[in-house]
């Protein structure tokens, strides 16, 4: 290989490194961009600022879910739900067996 060619050889390596720097520098930048459009904001939730008061205002009401029904509430509105409940509760509760 003569001294023109190793020169030439180096000169394009060198082009060729550069034009790949700044292809991936390119990319780069716009992967962060389209992410940076792409992410979803985040906002604060509303927190109940006296829970031991809000729960013993609002027993049906779930504290840490913004106040969200509880399965509880379902069964303080059905007054037989609630008979069958207090009576497993208790221990009376009949239970039925088929023969």
């Amino acid at each position: 290989m003569t001294r023109l060619q190793r020169a030439r050889s180096q000169a394009a390596a060198i082009d060729l490194h550069a034009y790949v720097s700044t292809t991936m520098f390119k990319a780069i930048a716009a992967a962060a961009v389209v992410s940076a459009l792409l992410a979803t904001p985040v906002f604060a939730q509303e927190a109940i600022q006296e829970p031991g008061s809000f729960a013993f205002y609002h027993p049906y009401l779930d504290v840490l879910n913004g106040g969200a029904p509880t399965p509880a509430l379902k069964i303080a509105n059905d007054p037989a739900a609630m008979q069958a409940y207090v009576a497993h509760e208790l221990g009376t509760a009949h239970h039925h067996s088929h023969h």
